[in-house]
């Protein structure tokens, strides 16, 4: 499952749910565009593979870890999960306030597949897009609905 950091209204998406992963990967915008990757678990999980069995060509080096924690430092800094839930809120208001104008968009939803018949529109604005250029999108994206 790809969820992206706090993209969800939660850090991880997990959190939402009365779940405890095996394992969970980490990477991308992990460390703001430094080639980094990361898997977490519950200990039995991670220290089953014998030595060496367990890493990746983005396993981590100490520029990319120090990005790391530079991205996680400014995501609660900028309150960026609760900036989430609110960006989100605000989409899907304006979205369902569509939904009665324009016939054609039957349900709201996010899916990462793009639907399959290419008929989903998949959201992923940056957690730091400013509330004005926020608003313009949405206004630009009510224009183009009605004209469906």
């Amino acid at each position: 499952m790809q969820t992206g950091f706090g993209r969800t209204g939660k850090l991880f998406a997990t959190e939402h749910y009365d779940v405890l992963p095996d394992i969970v990967t980490l990477a991308r915008s992990m460390a703001g565009g430094m080639t980094l990757s990361a898997v977490c678990g519950r200990a039995e999980v991670i220290d089953a593979p014998a030595p060496g069995g367990l890493g990746g060509t983005y396993a981590g080096n100490p520029l990319a870890i120090a990005a790391a924690h530079a991205v996680i430092d400014v995501m609660e800094q900028e309150k960026l999960v609760e900036r989430s839930n609110l960006l989100g809120e605000k989409l899907m208001a304006r979205l369902t306030a569509t939904q009665a104008n324009v016939p054609a968009l039957k349900e709201v939803l996010i899916l990462l597949t793009c639907g399959v018949y290419a008929n989903v529109i998949r959201f992923l604005y940056p957690l730091t897009t400013e509330d004005a250029v926020f608003d313009k999108a949405l206004e630009i994206l009510d224009r183009a609905l009605a004209k469906v």
